[in-house]
C-alpha cells in the first residue's frame, strides 16, 4: 500500500483531454478579444484596406478550418494619429504671454506700422499723381504733334470726310440769322452806317464761310481728340496693369483714409457724393456733362437718347451705391450707416 501510494505520488500527471479542452476553451475568448481589439484599432486609426488577404474570423482558431472572410486592414508603418485623435492641451506659458504684454515690443510694432503707413501714403500719392499726369500729357502731346498733322493731311486729300453736318448747319443758320439781326439793329440805331442789300448779303456770305470753316475744324479736332484720348486710356490701363502693387497700395490707402473719418464725416461725405451724382437737381449736371463730352468728340446730342441715358444710368448707380452701403458700410461702421440713413431722410 505504501509503495502504490509512493508510486502514485511520484508518477507525473497525465494530460487530461477534457481539461485540455477546458483550457483551450477558456483561453480562446481572450485571444478573440485581442483579435477584435486589434481589428478595431486598425479600423479606427486609418489603416489601409488590403482586400487581397484573408483572415479568420476573430474568436476562432485556425485549426477549426473556419470559413475565411476577405477584408484585412493592415496598419501602416508610418501611421500617425490624425487631428481628431490629438487632444487639445492647455498651455500656461501661452496664457502668461497673452496676459504679460511687452509694452516696448508693442510700441515698436506701432512705430513700424506708422512708418509703413506713411511710406505707403507717399507712394499712393505719387502713383495717383502719375496716373493723372502721364495720360494727360500723352493725350496733349499725341494730339498736338501727331494726330492733328495726320488728320489735317487726310482732310486735304479727302475734304468731304469733314463736311458740315446737319446739326451744325442748324446751329450755323441760327448764328447767321443773329448776325443779320445785329447788323440791321446797329444800322437802325445809327451806330453803324446803313448797308445796302448787296453789302449786307456780302457780309452775311463772309460770315457763313467763317462759320463753315469753324465747323470743319471742329470735326477734324473731334477725330484728333478721339485718337488722343484712346491713346491716353490705353496708357492709363497699361500703367495700372503693370504697376498692380502700387494700385493695390492706392486702394488700401483710400480705405485707411476713409476708415479714419468719424462716423459723421463718413455720412457727410457719402451724402455729398450721392447728392452731386444722384440728387434731384443732378439732371442738369448730367445733361451738361454729356453735352460737353459730345461736343469734345463731335457727336450730336439727341434729346431722346439724352433723356434715356439720364433715366437709366443714375438709377443703376444709385442701386449699386445702396447695395454697397448695405453690404460694406454695415460691417465697416454700423454707426456711420445709421447716421447716413438719418441724415438722408432729412
Amino acid at each position: 500500500g505504501k509503495s502504490s501510494g509512493l508510486r502514485a505520488a511520484t508518477t507525473p500527471p497525465q494530460d487530461n483531454p477534457a481539461s485540455q479542452n477546458t483550457v483551450t476553451a477558456n483561453s480562446s475568448p481572450s485571444s478573440g478579444d485581442s483579435a477584435i481589439s486589434g481589428w478595431r484599432e486598425d479600423w479606427l486609426f486609418g489603416s489601409e484596406w488590403d482586400g487581397s488577404k484573408t483572415q479568420t474570423k476573430p474568436g476562432t482558431s485556425e485549426s477549426n478550418n473556419a470559413t475565411p472572410f476577405r477584408g484585412k486592414r493592415t496598419v501602416r508603418d508610418d501611421w500617425e494619429p490624425k487631428n481628431r485623435d490629438v487632444f487639445l492641451k492647455f498651455s500656461e506659458l501661452s496664457l502668461f504671454e497673452k496676459l504679460n504684454v511687452n509694452v516696448q515690443e508693442e510700441e515698436e510694432q506701432l512705430r513700424a506700422e506708422a512708418r509703413r503707413n506713411s511710406r505707403e501714403s507717399k507712394d499712393a500719392l505719387t502713383f495717383l499723381g502719375t496716373l493723372a499726369a502721364v495720360p494727360l500729357s500723352v493725350s496733349f502731346v499725341t494730339g498736338e504733334f501727331i494726330y492733328d498733322p495726320m488728320v489735317a493731311s487726310f482732310a486735304a486729300v479727302h475734304p468731304e470726310t469733314f463736311e458740315v453736318r446737319d446739326y451744325q448747319k442748324r446751329e450755323g443758320s441760327k448764328e447767321l440769322h443773329g448776325e443779320e439781326t445785329k447788323l440791321r439793329l446797329l444800322a437802325n440805331v445809327g451806330e453803324a452806317p446803313e448797308l445796302s442789300e448787296k453789302e449786307l448779303s456780302q457780309k452775311l456770305h463772309e460770315k457763313a464761310e467763317h462759320i463753315a470753316h469753324e465747323f470743319i475744324e471742329e470735326n477734324e479736332k473731334a477725330l484728333s481728340n478721339g485718337l488722343a484720348d484712346s491713346t491716353a486710356i490705353f496708357v492709363l490701363v497699361s500703367m495700372i496693369l503693370v504697376q498692380r502693387e502700387k494700385w493695390d497700395i492706392l486702394i488700401e490707402t483710400w480705405k485707411r483714409l476713409f476708415d479714419g473719418f468719424s462716423d459723421t464725416g463718413k455720412a457727410f461725405l457719402l451724402i455729398l457724393v450721392t447728392d452731386i451724382l444722384l440728387g434731384y437737381h443732378s439732371e442738369a449736371g448730367w445733361t451738361g456733362m454729356i453735352e460737353i463730352l459730345c461736343a469734345h468728340y463731335g457727336v450730336e446730342v439727341e434729346e431722346e437718347a439724352l433723356f434715356t441715358f439720364i433715366a437709366i444710368v443714375p438709377v443703376c448707380i444709385d442701386s449699386y451705391f445702396k447695395f454697397w452701403v448695405f453690404q460694406y458700410l454695415t460691417g465697416l461702421s454700423p454707426t456711420a450707416r445709421v447716421t447716413f440713413q438719418a441724415m438722408d431722410r432729412h
